[in-house]
């Protein structure tokens, strides 16, 4: 829910939603508790109270779950990537335009000067708005998996057709038919991918005859739990391509050559972990990437997600206040 108007709101109750609120993002992304508490006997009259709660504005994020910017972003214009927040472009969604970010004053009449909160300054609406605002403006975290170095979290099958060597039965048709019979004869075999994800058909000449073939790797994508009270929706992000064939998205998921791409959304509970639905289709790739006879050259339709940083997920999760 949104935080309460600074007018007309007790100082009290505006703290203990300022404390909740970073409470709950910075127990998501893994930080310490807030610095700043609203425990019996604390005096929220004091400037260290307030400087306090600025500095822990600022640390509602670390190198795991980077802030998204979820007013431009996810992704960049070209979407080889996603969109952070930068210092300033967050202060600029929280419309926080001056170096320094936080207003201060002295007295009433002052013009504003920014930065934490020191010791003589006044409290006024805007110290409780600028809080509101640079909290409200982080809502979505990103994780990018490197699955060159660590795949371990691929629960993966795959699957094969093949067909051709030349020889007697060197017919086009022959052979291709050869490639769509392998296909129904062959088994998931349960093991670790070379790649996260792929599914392609194609066929070539090969020997002074024909050769088909189809493939596919599928696997599911686990969401670690976060340490937090609050549900979550992920939007799984993935960059597909197929070097040296032609790029298809023959499952209709979704995938651009060579962009990252929202392919699935799925959310879970309150500290609860996840998994996606596995990557791809179940059927023939070879039938689906319009490879077939008459063909003179090689040719391999469909897509892959190769290992490295080729799949990112946004989380956005529920949070109360802000």
């Amino acid at each position: 829910m949104s935080f309460s108007t600074v007018t007309g709101t007790r100082l009290d109750v505006l703290a203990y939603e300022l404390q909740a609120a970073l409470a709950e993002r910075k127990l998501f992304v893994g930080r310490d508790a807030p610095s700043m508490s609203v425990a019996a006997g604390t005096n929220i009259q004091a400037y260290s109270f307030w400087a306090a709660a600025q500095a822990d504005a600022g640390t509602i994020s670390n190198a795991g779950d980077k802030v998204v910017n979820h007013v431009d972003g996810p992704m960049v214009a070209d979407n080889s990537g996603v969109l952070y927040f930068t210092t300033d472009a967050l202060q600029d969604a929280a419309g926080l335009t001056e170096a320094g970010a936080f207003r201060r004053k002295v007295s009433v009449g002052d013009a504003f000067s920014y930065g934490y909160m020191q010791e003589g300054d006044i409290i006024g609406p805007w110290i409780i708005e600028d809080l509101q605002a640079v909290i409200s403006a982080r809502q979505w975290f990103a994780t990018e998996f490197d699955t060159s170095s660590s795949i371990e979290w691929i629960d993966a099958t795959g699957y094969g057709g093949r067909g051709g060597s030349g020889g007697g039965y060197d017919t086009c048709a022959f052979h291709y038919n050869e490639a769509l019979a392998s296909w129904i004869a062959d088994s998931w075999d349960g093991v670790l991918c070379d790649r996260v994800a792929a599914a392609v058909g194609g066929g070539s000449t090969y020997g002074g005859g024909y050769e088909f073939f189809s493939g596919r790797m599928r696997t599911r994508i686990f969401v670690a739990a976060h340490a937090s009270s609050v549900a979550q929706t992920v939007d799984l992000y993935a960059r597909a391509s197929n070097s040296p064939g032609t790029f298809s998205d023959i499952d209709g998921m979704g995938l651009v050559d060579n962009e990252f791409a929202n392919i699935e959304t799925f959310s879970f509970g309150a500290g609860a972990a996840g998994y996606s639905n596995f990557l791809g289709g179940t059927s023939d790739p070879l039938p689906l990437s319009g490879v077939g006879c008459p063909i003179s050259t090689y040719m391999g339709v469909g897509w892959g997600i190769s290992l490295g940083k080729n799949v990112t997920i946004i989380r956005k999760p529920s949070f109360v206040y802000g």
